[in-house]
């Protein structure tokens, strides 16, 4: 079982983050096998100490015609929209990820 806010899964998740630079819920959540919950709170840990900024990006959809609709992943709302939440590294975050590269 992992222990949430322990210094290892804090420091898996920079790693992972050192080198892909963005990531989603979903990719923490495969990543480190962790429920919704779980990589939301370990998220907002790293929001609140600086290293990570939350981003939500917007788009229209025209998925009335998409073909792939009924197995798509993207969530759209009911007025055609969709929001993806990403987390990318701040400013800190990146000079944490120089500093992890060195040592």
């Amino acid at each position: 079982m992992v222990v949430l806010g322990s210094e290892e899964l804090l420091e898996e998740v920079m790693k992972a983050l050192c080198a892909s630079k963005i990531l989603t819920i979903e990719d923490i959540k495969t990543r480190l096998k962790l429920s919704e919950i779980e990589a939301e709170t370990l998220l907002s840990v790293l929001v609140g100490e600086g290293l990570l900024n939350r981003v939500e990006a917007g788009t229209t959809c025209s998925c009335a015609g998409c073909p792939l609709k009924t197995i798509c992943k993207i969530k759209v709302s009911e007025n055609n929209t969709t929001t993806v939440t990403y987390y990318r590294l701040s400013n800190s975050g990146l000079k944490f990820c120089e500093r992890y590269k060195t040592s």
